[in-house]
């Protein structure tokens, strides 16, 4: 077992697309174990709705969360671990104070990203309501 989670910790920091698959995983389980049921209570991946930008271009949010009164929570996990695991590392407090200001870079960056997405703007989303969410996937 010690060897797996070993592996694991070596593919989460070297490939991105793992570490974001990664975190849709455990974004899901978190959903799942809340009591929240996929197609149901949320969507994932935007599955069956077509999303669109004002610049047409599709995008698909990891998770959407159908609310009351057709409002929407709007999840797109990211996950930055690499400039973490060298601050947890690092032996100095210098190292240290490094790393950390690169870690929240990191996650600055994935903020300012995330913004440019203009979710709240999709074309689709207004009309999925909670009753609806289900027969919309």
């Amino acid at each position: 077992m010690g060897e797996e989670a070993r592996n694991l910790t070596r593919a989460l920091k070297g490939d991105t697309k793992l570490q974001g698959n990664w975190g849709e995983l455990v974004l899901e389980r978190i959903l799942e174990q809340s009591g929240l049921r996929p197609e149901q209570e949320y969507i994932v991946q935007g599955k069956g709705l077509n999303l669109k930008n004002d610049n047409g271009q599709r995008l698909r949010p990891d998770v959407i969360i159908c609310l009351p009164d057709k409002k929407h929570l709007i999840i797109d996990s990211k996950v930055s671990l690499v400039a973490y695991e060298r601050y947890l590392q690092a032996e100095s407090d210098g190292q240290q104070d490094k790393e950390l200001k690169t870690h929240l870079q990191s996650v600055m960056t994935h903020i300012d990203q995330l913004s440019q997405k203009h979710y709240s703007n999709l074309e689709g989303l207004d009309k999925i309501g909670r009753a609806s969410c289900r027969a919309r996937v």
